[in-house]
C-alpha cells in the first residue's frame, strides 16, 4: 500500500475549502483519519488523497484541480524543499 504525508492531505483539505467545498463533507471523505490531519509524521492512504480528488472534480467541475492544486503550494512550506534557496546554504 502506498502512502502520503498528512501535510499534503491537509493542504489539500485547506485548499479544497478554499475552492468552495463544505470542511465537514471533506472530512467525512477522511472518516476516523481526519483526527491526524494535524499529526505531521501520520501518513494517509494515498486512497483518501484520490477520495478527496475525486469528489472535489465531481464537486467543482473544474478543469486540472490537481494542477491547480499543485500551483497553491508554497515551497517554504515543505521541509528540506524551503530550508534553502537555489545557490544559498541552509540556516
Amino acid at each position: 500500500m502506498f502512502y502520503v504525508n498528512s501535510q499534503i492531505i491537509r493542504s489539500l483539505v485547506y485548499f479544497l475549502q478554499k475552492q468552495g467545498l463544505e470542511k465537514e463533507q471533506l472530512h467525512a471523505l477522511l472518516a476516523e483519519r481526519r483526527c491526524y490531519l494535524n499529526e505531521t509524521s501520520y501518513r494517509f492512504p494515498v486512497s483518501d488523497y484520490e477520495s478527496l480528488m475525486h469528489y472535489a472534480d465531481t464537486q467543482l467541475k473544474q478543469e486540472h484541480i490537481g494542477l491547480l492544486f499543485g500551483q497553491s503550494l508554497k515551497a517554504q512550506n515543505w521541509g528540506a524543499i524551503g530550508a534553502c534557496r537555489l545557490g544559498e546554504p541552509k540556516s
